[in-house]
């Protein structure tokens, strides 16, 4: 018996459903592999920097080019530079930054209502941590008073940079929600362009300041950048899952 001119149309449609449904689930999950996949990359690379770097510091006081930029950067000798160089380095410091997580993690459980935001920037503030047992690890020397200016003595070791750690790890936190919580572009851009500011100026002011040599800072920025790329990984992975 063959099918009826309403059977056959109904056949048709159900094909052309199917078609269309299993190409657009095909091609999201090509897309969603790509991010995937340099989000792996860029983690690995980021973990194989901090190694190679620590060693290196490890088997060298200072690396090639340390001294000179320190020089440079100290070269803008004034009582207001070297004041509002104290003010932004502690910003990074222990406790301002401690205080700084706690606030912001707050603010975003409380008024937002966003508790894997809050997970996040505690994550970040106890991660962070790390910095320290890299410090014990690596054991480098601060730079000494006879070849720098040294406004700030440190009892710790020097490499990597607490405070650059910090800067990185926490303000790019904030540059990664600004980008997804401020919708205006005014805005968005000002918050983000505030927050590499932030985390240039607090680094800078540590090589100003004579706490550290510029690759010491440099190594606080990669394992700070290590720290953030991990926890925007989980969050992203934590989002999605949520739907």
């Amino acid at each position: 018996m063959l099918p009826n001119a309403k059977e056959t149309q109904l056949g048709a449609c159900k094909l052309l459903q199917v078609k269309p449904t299993s190409k657009t689930q095909e091609t999201s999950h090509r897309v969603a592999k790509v991010p995937s996949l340099w989000r792996t990359v860029l983690l690995a690379a980021l973990s194989l920097s901090v190694l190679l770097i620590s060693v290196y510091a490890h088997e060298y006081a200072r690396f090639p080019g340390d001294l000179t930029l320190e020089l440079h950067i100290q070269a803008f000798d004034s009582s207001f530079v070297k004041q509002a160089m104290k003010v932004v380095s502690q910003l990074g410091g222990e406790q301002v930054g401690a205080a700084l997580v706690l606030v912001a993690a707050l603010l975003f459980f409380w008024v937002k209502n966003r508790r894997s935001d809050s997970l996040m920037l505690v994550g970040a503030g106890l991660l962070i941590q790390v910095y320290q047992v890299l410090k014990l690890i690596v054991e480098r020397p601060r730079p000494s008073s006879d070849l720098v200016s040294v406004f700030q003595r440190e009892q710790t070791s020097s490499f990597p940079s607490g405070h650059a750690t910090f800067a990185m790890a926490f303000f790019g936190a904030l540059f990664y929600f600004s980008s997804i919580y401020i919708s205006s572009p005014i805005l968005k851009r000002a918050a983000q362009v505030t927050m590499v500011v932030l985390i240039l100026l607090i680094g800078i002011s540590r090589v100003y300041l004579g706490a550290h040599w510029p690759s010491d800072v440099l190594g606080g920025y990669l394992l700070g950048g290590l720290i953030l790329a991990a926890l925007v990984l989980l969050h992203r992975r934590f989002r999605d899952a949520r739907g």
